[in-house]
């Protein structure tokens, strides 16, 4: 009995060992397994974290590759825009540099053409004046002696007298004994101031418009009307019989329109008075013997001659005469002068000076 309580005793012992060994055994397992998946686990984790940061460096080696060749290319379009803005300015500074050459070029041959061409006008002017003034002193030689006595005082200018005579003593002895001196000298012939008594003063005008001024340079610049204009108005004064000294010559363009004006009118100065005005500034002045011809920009039209003018040229008497514009007269007008035109339009007269 007591055998058997001890082999039970041992076989339970046994049992025990056993299932502690057991246990053990798969405790070991367990913490081998779990040993092992914590390792797979962390192994994952790690490359995981490996396989990103590569990735993160690969998209940022990319990134960085891309925006360098971006930013290569747009330094590469910068510096084509700005050769290309160089060869522009090049190209540029050639081409001025030549059309430079150019104006300079055409300005010389142009300026060689006006001064041939102002030589030609004034030697054309002093022959045309001189055959004017010879053609003059023969009619004058030829037909005064006829008319003696029946013309107006002041027609025939002192300068005229010497021809008189020479004629009188050619063709008429018999009027020898009078006193020619008398008889020519005085004052100029005083115009009526009626519009039909200058009929004939207006057809006259127009005779000499249509005769030789047309052939007349058209003014556009002041350098051309002092040397065109002076020859000008002494072929019109001399034209209509009268002596001519030109005390100052045209200055500028407008100064060529009120010689065409005189021409138009076949008086000695034309201008449009307008008493009520006052204004003088812009004015500009052409002196034909003892004539002042003001000019002004502005449709109000000075007084024709101050007191003082009127004094220094020796002439305190002053009177108008109307008469028709010829049109014709203002063809050569520049485009700038068009208020001036249309004022002498509307007007329709010229007054003369005395």
């Amino acid at each position: 009995m007591r055998k058997r309580a001890d082999l039970i005793k041992r076989l339970q012992e046994q049992e025990y060992l056993e299932k502690n060994m057991q246990d053990e055994v798969a405790e070991i397992k367990k913490e081998r397994s779990i040993k092992r998946e914590t390792k797979d686990v962390l192994t994952w984790q790690m490359q995981s974290r490996i396989d990103a940061a590569t990735q993160e460096r690969a998209r940022e080696v990319e990134f960085r590759k891309n925006a360098e060749k971006k930013a290569y290319e747009e330094a590469q379009k910068e510096r084509e825009k700005e050769m290309q803005v160089k060869e522009r300015r090049r190209r540029y500074a050639e081409e001025l540099k030549q059309q430079i050459l150019n104006n300079e070029v055409r300005r010389k041959r142009a300026r060689e053409e006006e001064e041939q061409r102002v030589r030609n006008v004034f030697e054309y002017g002093r022959a045309w004046s001189a055959q004017v003034e010879e053609e003059r002193k023969r009619i004058v030689q030829e037909h005064v002696p006829h008319v003696l006595g029946h013309l107006q005082k002041g027609v025939i200018q002192p300068d005229d007298l010497p021809a008189v005579k020479e004629g009188v003593q050619k063709n008429h002895e018999q009027l020898t004994p009078l006193d020619i001196d008398f008889m020519m000298s005085g004052r100029r012939q005083k115009y009526p101031k009626s519009v039909d008594a200058a009929a004939p003063a207006a057809s006259t005008a127009e005779s000499i418009t249509s005769r030789r001024a047309i052939s007349v340079l058209i003014q556009q610049n002041a350098g051309r009307a002092i040397t065109n204009t002076a020859f000008k108005l002494k072929f019109l004064i001399k034209s209509l019989g009268y002596d001519c000294a030109l005390a100052g010559p045209a200055l500028s363009a407008r100064s060529y329109l009120l010689a065409r004006l005189i021409c138009a009118g076949s008086l000695w100065g034309a201008t449009f008075p307008d008493k009520s005005a006052r204004r003088t500034r812009a004015a500009r002045f052409i002196r034909v013997e003892s004539v002042m011809i003001p000019f002004t920009r502005y449709r109000e039209q000075p007084e024709s001659i101050t007191s003082s003018r009127m004094e220094e040229m020796g002439d305190r008497r002053r009177r108008t005469t109307c008469i028709h514009i010829l049109r014709a007269a203002f063809d050569a007008a520049p485009s700038d002068d068009s208020y001036f035109i249309e004022t002498a339009i509307e007007k329709y007269t010229l007054c003369v000076l005395e």
